[in-house]
């Protein structure tokens, strides 16, 4: 198993609509290109900037090849779609895992 995750740093003025945009379009967008098997959307709740707001988004995909695959067929369209609604608003951090071990307690 394989994480992408993907940190957003989104300008305080811009939060709600980015929010919006993301939960309403741009996840559904992503999970439609059909690499993915689930996403988790997290916000920061310890984080104290006046300036900003702090998320996470974190896909999940069986094999590394579909990540290279998403990189090279899809990210760059879909990143441009967020980039052209919020261009200047917002910084991204984005990192790939192999999922080593993962436990339950439920």
């Amino acid at each position: 198993m394989f994480i992408y995750s993907v940190t957003i740093h989104i300008d305080k003025s811009s939060e709600k609509d980015w929010l919006h945009y993301m939960q309403e379009k741009h996840i559904g967008d992503v999970l439609a290109t059909n690499y993915f098997l689930s996403c988790i959307l997290r916000k920061d709740v310890l984080d104290t900037s006046t300036n900003f707001t702090t998320y996470n988004i974190e896909y999940s995909l069986k094999a590394k090849q579909a990540y290279i695959d998403y990189q090279e067929k899809e990210a760059p369209r879909l990143q441009a779609d967020v980039k052209k609604y919020f261009d200047g608003k917002f910084t991204a951090e984005r990192t790939f895992y192999e999922v080593l071990l993962e436990k339950n307690n439920y």
